[in-house]
């Protein structure tokens, strides 16, 4: 048997799991079929108790993630790190920003955080994004309306 210190196999699994079904659905259905997966189920919590928990479970994906020869990209492992945490009934805030990349072309990142903590990137990587929050997403369509 294979054994990783500090990783258990079933967690690995489950992990590996979650980034293909999120690969294949994002790739194969309409925005409007997983949009919901974008906000936490009733029930959930977020709490400094779960960001122990929550972290670990970042772990885990970060070595797949790793050790994959597929490049999952931020959504996709942002929506698997979420579906997981979900399941233990752990709440943590999806993010979506943006930024001009050196080409200045539009770029686009999403990260999770559980009680002020990013879960699946660093602070420093997320700083240069604008968080597109619900009062952009307000102007936006404002903006598309005129």
């Amino acid at each position: 048997m294979v054994y990783i210190k500090g990783y258990r196999l079933s967690l690995l699994l489950q992990v590996l799991y979650q980034l293909i079904k999120w690969d294949i659905t994002l790739r194969f259905s309409a925005y409007s079929a997983w949009k919901p997966a974008l906000t936490s189920p009733s029930g959930t919590v977020s709490s400094n108790a779960h960001l122990a928990t929550a972290q670990y479970v970042a772990k885990h994906l970060a070595l797949v993630v790793r050790k994959s020869p597929y490049p999952f990209n931020c959504m996709r492992r942002t929506l698997a790190l979420k579906t997981l945490l979900n399941q233990q009934g752990i709440a943590p805030t999806l993010h979506i920003g943006v930024k001009f990349d050196d080409n200045k072309q539009l770029a686009a990142h999403a990260w999770l955080s559980l009680v002020g903590e990013c879960l699946n990137d660093t602070a420093d990587n997320v700083a240069q994004y604008s968080e597109i929050t619900d009062d952009t997403q307000k102007l936006i369509q404002a903006l598309a309306t005129q």
